[in-house]
């Protein structure tokens, strides 16, 4: 006979994959394959080591952390899973999971921001009682909370890891969409720092804010040119810049030449 939900609280049971259901409550965005699949490679060798934390659901039990362990385990084929029983309301499952998966490698910042949302929606305190909760600075949640106000773009960035937190919230800075999409197209194909970035929005901020706002995404008819792309003037002379880049600085090819011959003739080599 099964043993009754109510005993098997607050301790560990092994329970079968076929029990357990995906949380509604809680956010995940996706796993990373290869992740999953060196994860299941360990599972087959040694086991399920870390218990998943599940409530009770119907006839089976909800997952409140350790989701990528499931995957993993299904991805092993085992048959069951050791789990920690927790009898909890949905707003205590979203404490619980945020908790338990907010160190985790696999959890990456736009998760983080998304799952802070909700936390605190869930819960009507503030920034501070989750700083508290996670043991972090107030300015590591305000951060992650600013991920829910950015475009789909730089989420997807993050998301991918073409683009950092700190590169987003530079960019975030830049209020035309347009713009902001032609840097952010930068920032991944060169590879720029966060400091270039930033000092490319200064100069966008500062300089090139009346410049008229293309619309990268309409549809060019054949045969027609294409919108115009927005080019920050050089630094030195305010002509077109073109794509050459000085540290931070926009600045022209004939700028960007005269600068080396002179830096040349003073004997540096760091250009």
């Amino acid at each position: 006979m099964a043993e009754p939900v109510a005993s098997v609280v607050s301790r560990v049971v092994v329970v079968p994959l076929d029990s357990l259901v995906e949380s509604t409550q809680l956010v995940r965005f996706e796993y990373d394959a290869a992740d999953v699949a060196e994860l299941a490679d360990s599972i087959r060798a040694v086991g399920v080591v870390e218990p998943l934390v599940v409530r009770p659901r119907g006839d089976g039990f909800e997952i409140i952390a350790g989701m990528r362990r499931y995957h993993a385990a299904k991805l092993a084929r085992l048959a069951a899973v050791p789990c920690v029983v927790r009898e909890c309301s949905d707003d205590e499952a979203v404490i619980l999971a945020l908790t338990e998966n907010v160190n985790r490698r696999d959890m990456n910042v736009v998760e983080e921001g998304v799952t802070f949302g909700k936390w605190l929606e869930a819960t009507g305190k503030d920034v501070a009682d989750l700083a508290k909760v996670l043991g972090r600075d107030p300015s590591y949640v305000y951060k992650r909370l600013s991920i829910l106000e950015m475009d789909p773009d730089s989420l997807n960035g993050m998301v991918r890891g073409d683009l950092s937190l700190h590169h987003a919230l530079e960019l975030k800075r830049v209020a035309d969409p347009s713009t902001r999409a032609y840097l952010l197209d930068l920032t991944v194909k060169n590879g720029a720092s966060v400091s270039v970035v930033r000092g490319w929005v200064d100069q966008y901020l500062r300089e090139g804010e009346a410049m008229p706002a293309p619309d990268l995404g309409q549809q060019v008819q054949s045969g027609a040119p294409g919108p115009p792309v927005p080019k920050m003037g050089c630094f030195f002379c305010g002509r077109d810049a073109g794509e050459v880049m000085l540290r931070a600085r926009f600045v022209c090819s004939e700028c960007d030449a005269g600068l080396r011959v002179e830096l040349q003739r003073q004997g540096r080599t760091d250009v």
